[in-house]
């Protein structure tokens, strides 16, 4: 999954999860029924699910150990544990401990033979950047590479991985892993491309500015979104007492908008920073 800033990968990966969880359960939730008809399915199979969050994984720390589960310090022991426990651990024990990729062969072992299972992966960049000096980064690489080789294989796993579409703000050395991955992923997969470029503006205007302007329009009470807006602008510029939370929101996101030459609202372009109301009116206009 490649997507703009904000995107949605993470929400789309969440959305995967919980279908997977819910099983034909999910049948009956807003909005999946829709899913089901587009993608021409008739109930959403009740699958094992493992799930891998670079940002949250500490592959010094670990997990598990004391809580009598096996301590995992690899993306392939928590991957493997998550779908089958110490069962599937031990096929991978030893990778675990010489940090060491497992083949596809180690692989197939711990998937499921017959149970409908779904991978995920998301932030692999921040993990790479934190474990490239450990050799760490180089072995994920070669686990997502066998792993994807060997679920292609198998018509009951579903393996889905998110990477930006964009590389900014990123090293040299980030860059060259984020190119390897692509190349990887283009390969081996099928790219779903959850946002194009062109859309970022109304990302931004959703994500940065509508939750902003729904949270504080609780306090003002104003039924018109760009009346509350102009009025929320009004109350901040003259000391208005919003909480910290609130003001930071609102500076946020204000500062974040002055970094766009405009936004394209409609077909009509919002540019007009030096009047701020005018701005935040013709934003929210569309």
């Amino acid at each position: 999954m490649t997507t703009q800033f904000g995107g949605g990968k993470t929400h789309a990966l969440t959305l995967l999860y919980h279908l997977a969880r819910g099983g034909s359960a999910a049948g009956s939730w807003k909005g999946v029924q829709t899913v089901l008809t587009k993608a021409k399915v008739d109930k959403v199979p009740k699958a094992k699910t493992a799930v891998f969050v670079g940002t949250e994984f500490d592959s010094i720390t670990g997990r598990g150990g004391s809580d009598g589960t096996p301590l995992r310090k690899t993306p392939w022991g928590e991957i493997a544990f998550q779908l089958g426990g110490e069962k599937a651990f031990k096929f991978v024990e030893e990778h675990e401990k010489q940090v060491i990729a497992p083949s596809t062969e180690i692989i197939r072992k711990f998937l499921p033979e017959k149970e409908p299972a779904l991978i995920l992966f998301d932030e692999l960049m921040n993990y790479i950047s934190r474990n490239r000096k450990s050799g760490l980064a180089t072995q994920l690489y070669n686990f997502i590479q066998n792993l994807s080789e060997e679920v292609r294989s198998h018509d009951n796993v579903v393996l889905a991985v998110s990477i930006p579409a964009s590389e900014l703000e990123m090293t040299a050395d980030d860059q060259t892993e984020y190119s390897r991955f692509k190349k990887l992923l283009d390969r081996v997969g099928k790219a779903v491309i959850m946002s194009a470029e062109e859309e970022t503006s109304e990302i931004i205007r959703r994500r940065l500015f509508d939750w902003v302007v729904y949270l504080m329009m609780q306090k003002t009470r104003h039924p018109n979104m760009q009346t509350g807006l102009l009025s929320i602008v009004s109350k901040f510029q003259v000391g208005f007492r919003w909480t910290t939370r609130e003001k930071y929101s609102l500076q946020h996101t204000l500062f974040i908008l002055r970094f766009f030459p405009y936004f394209n609202v409609n077909g009509r372009h919002c540019q007009d920073f030096s009047k701020q109301e005018a701005f935040l009116g013709c934003l929210l206009s569309g």
